[in-house]
């Protein structure tokens, strides 16, 4: 037998990546008119066969010539076009190793000579970038008139819960979300109060990054979200506004405005966005089975929201300033206000029975309701030192005031009163530089302070089943101190590799006139690894390890109770501690086929631990931290084309989660399940510029904390027409099978004889119309023009 040692193998994996990188594959023509005289500037795209994906472009020189080097082994064909001729597209051609390819010569015919060129690129619906999956939106016809928030939940794995007002990851937690690179430091309810705000049609693609580089807040064990705004690269004064229309359980309505006016080297920019929903009934049910002291107990309660309404307003304001050739300034503000009427007059109905024998019968009338207000500024400073470094200084203010008010009419009893005003205020201060090292090293250093006080003031009346859950003031201060340093190499044409360090210094302060007075303080390393192997032109392989944190929601923590009935109730708790994950990942992509797999090992994952005080016969929902999880996840997402007018994009989720936990529950609590969805997007290109899209998931069973969950299959469909200069209409029947907001669960420990389960339904089946139409100036300004076309050529060469 061969000898074989470490030593070797490095030695082999060396030798086979530099024969690898070394191998000189090359592509050349040229383009000429009908007349066979070489067309200079012509515009040669070199695409893969198999999607059209763009791998390389180029421009041809005087003689109409071109050529792309170092290409991979694969398909391809090639897309020549130039204004004043038509585009021509060539028949595939395979490249084999070490291969000097000539494509004969591509005759452009003679077109129209335009006045004017729009270039519109076909995206396909998802997308695998180095450190994320990508959807793009605008893809699918279905996406039209949608909120950010609805988009959200038919992203694939991501899980909207509406009672308890979170964004999850299927079995993995609530998530950090971003819009335009900047991390929404504020409460769910304001952020979803944001998003119901925002309108697909200004969201140009939703990155889900399971595992964020050094740069980024290492909050958010599930990973982030990251919310992307089209931006607006028009020249002079231009407008978009859409109109929308529509009717489910009540009417619907909406209304999106953008302004963008940019001359030499100022650009401003505004939007306003407006949405007003009503419904007639959503449901929320609680049940809970118990035995103690011999007897078998069983609660019955049935709360049904009456004329639910929602109406957010969101409005920006900003300003960008070249100074100076190496400097630009920004400034951006920004204001949402949202008021949720959860119900009028709600109903909330519950029965006890002992040993099937009935005992008692409650009604209660609620009339809970919210206002969220927020306003936030930006200031950012970018300075460029040279051509290969910069400093960005960003400087963020938020101001929150969160209402909340309910008051419960018990049989003939004085009306119970609760009140919840909370006041919280944000500053973040950052400063990163980035720096070209050459050779292909990047370096990329920062600091960042997040400096939060929140004030949440709560008082009840007439409330004599537990007055102290829901009084007093609760003042919090944090204070979240971090630095990072990344460090990105090119090792080879195929391999380039990601090293981060982010350390944060994390401090929590909670004064309380309970006299639950907390000070935590988490000093903590959050390293990251990634490593990204283009195996050829379609085939990539990556690789990444990264540790992360999540911190308690506020909510959670300071004075909050929630009242189903006189002997149902949530409340918070201040002795909640932050969860930390440590996550591996290995990804495969070929072409626009995605798989990936992971192992997730996590402890102190906060959940809603439901159970019963049995000898005061209370149901109790509480956040806890849990010992310890494990997950073992793999995803495959591809694309499929039954006909040339009908594409799909399949995404199949399986995984197998084992929680443990006996810090919180009497007895040692143990669970594990294996579960799997299934989410399918198709569209339909119909011609004459007519699309439809239709898109729908179906998932089974899974585990949050202690409870087993189900979220029902939902299915939308939606058809759109594009116009002249780029004005379109579309239609979209939402949840056709009314059953996207419909959740059950259930939390069992046959040891101790509870059983507690519930099941809500907010699904709405709905009809919206939305028009879209473009005033002014639609040409895109000059300066962007080249810096799109040099850097997308530079990124591809």
């Amino acid at each position: 037998m061969l000898p074989f040692s470490k030593t070797t193998l490095m030695a082999f994996c060396v030798s086979y990546l530099a024969h690898s990188s070394n191998a000189q594959q090359l592509v050349q023509g040229q383009v000429t008119d009908p007349k066979n005289a070489p067309i200079p500037y012509a515009t040669v795209l070199l695409l893969a066969a198999k999607d059209s994906s763009l791998i390389k472009g180029a421009i041809t020189n005087e003689t109409g010539s071109y050529s792309f080097e170092k290409i991979e082994t694969g398909s391809y064909l090639i897309s020549a076009g130039m204004v004043g001729y038509e585009t021509v597209l060539t028949q595939p051609f395979h490249i084999v190793q070490d291969q000097t390819y000539t494509q004969p010569s591509i005759i452009l015919p003679e077109g129209l000579t335009l006045n004017e060129v729009v270039v519109k690129e076909k995206k396909v619906l998802f997308e695998l970038k180095q450190d994320r999956v990508v959807m793009n939106v605008s893809a699918s016809p279905a996406f039209s008139g949608n909120t950010g928030l609805e988009l959200l939940s038919k992203t694939p794995g991501v899980t909207l819960d509406r009672q308890n007002r979170s964004i999850s990851m299927t079995a993995k937690g609530e998530v950090l979300v971003m819009i335009n690179d900047r991390v929404q430091r504020m409460p769910m309810d304001a952020l979803m109060a944001r998003l119901e705000g925002m309108r697909a049609e200004n969201i140009e693609r939703i990155e889900i990054i399971h595992q964020p580089p050094a740069k980024y807040d290492a909050s958010g064990a599930a990973g982030i979200i990251h919310i992307v705004l089209k931006q607006n690269d028009m020249e002079g004064t231009n407008v978009s506004a859409s109109i929308i229309a529509g009717y489910g359980q009540r009417e619907k309505a909406g209304f999106n405005l953008n302004i963008n006016s940019r001359k030499g080297k100022i650009n401003w920019y505004g939007g306003y966005n407006f949405n007003h929903s009503k419904s007639n009934n959503f449901q929320v049910n609680h049940f809970r089975e118990y035995e103690y002291q011999g007897h078998d107990y069983y609660h019955e309660s049935y709360v049904t929201l009456h004329n639910h309404k929602q109406v957010p307003y969101a409005a920006n304001l900003g300003l960008d300033m070249n100074l100076t050739n190496q400097t630009t300034l920004g400034v951006l503000l920004t204001g949402t206000k949202n008021h949720i009427q959860w119900g009028r007059n709600a109903e909330s109905s519950s029965a006890d029975f002992i040993d099937d024998a009935f005992i008692r019968q409650q009604s209660i009338y609620i009339n809970p309701s919210t206002d969220v207000k927020s306003i936030s500024g930006n200031l950012n400073l970018l300075q460029k030192i040279g051509s290969k470094s910069d400093l960005n200084f960003n400087l963020d203010y938020s101001k929150i005031q969160y209402d909340n008010f309910s008051d419960l009419q018990f049989d003939d009893s004085p009306a119970a009163l609760f009140e919840r005003k909370t006041l919280i205020d944000y500053w973040i201060v950052g400063l990163d530089n980035a720096n070209e090292l050459g050779k292909g090293l990047k370096l990329e250093t920062g600091i960042k302070g997040t400096f939060n006080n929140t004030t949440i003031t709560a008082a009840s009346e007439n409330f004599d089943i537990s007055p102290t859950l829901f009084s007093g003031k609760d003042a919090i201060e944090e204070r979240i101190l971090a630095g990072y340093v990344s460090l990105s190499k090119k090792f080879t044409t195929k391999l380039n590799g990601e090293f981060g360090l982010r350390y944060e210094h994390y401090t929590y302060d909670l004064n309380s006139e309970t006299g639950e007075d907390v000070t935590k303080v988490f000093k903590n390393p959050f390293p990251i690894v990634r490593l990204n192997y283009d195996i050829d032109s379609i085939n990539t392989l990556q690789f990444a390890f990264n540790r992360s944190i999540v911190r308690p929601p506020f909510f959670s923590l300071t004075a909050v109770l929630v009242v189903f009935d006189s002997s149902s109730t949530f409340y918070s708790n201040p002795r909640l501690r932050p969860a930390f994950a440590s996550t591996y990942k290995i990804s495969y992509g070929h072409k626009s086929i995605l798989f990936s797999l992971a192992y997730i090992r996590r402890t102190g994952q906060i959940f809603n631990y439901n159970t019963v005080n049995k000898p005061l016969h209370l149901q109790t929902s509480v956040p806890t931290n849990l010992d310890l999880e494990n997950i073992i996840e793999a995803s495959l997402i591809f694309p499929l084309s039954p006909a040339k007018w009908w594409e799909m994009n399949c995404t199949i989720i399986g995984f197998y989660h084992k929680v443990k936990d006996e810090s919180t529950h009497p007895i040692l609590y143990e669970n594990k399940i294996f579960t799997y969805s299934l989410q399918i997007n198709h569209t339909f290109r119909l011609g004459n510029k007519w699309t439809a899209g239709m898109d729908g998931r179906y998932q089974s069973h899974f585990l949050l904390g202690d409870q087993e969950q189900y979220l029902h299959p939902y299915l939308n469909f939606g058809i759109k027409k594009e116009f002249a200069k780029g004005n379109s209409l579309g239609i979209v029947f939402q949840d056709i099978s009314n059953t996207s907001g419909k959740i059950t669960w259930g939390y069992n420990q046959p040891e101790l004889s509870i059983h507690t389960y519930g099941n809500n339904d907010f699904s709405e089946r709905q009809v919206r119309v939305t028009y879209t139409h473009l005033f002014g100036n639609m040409k895109l300004t000059d300066k962007r023009q080249r810096n799109t076309g040099a850097q997308e050529v530079k990124d591809r060469m």
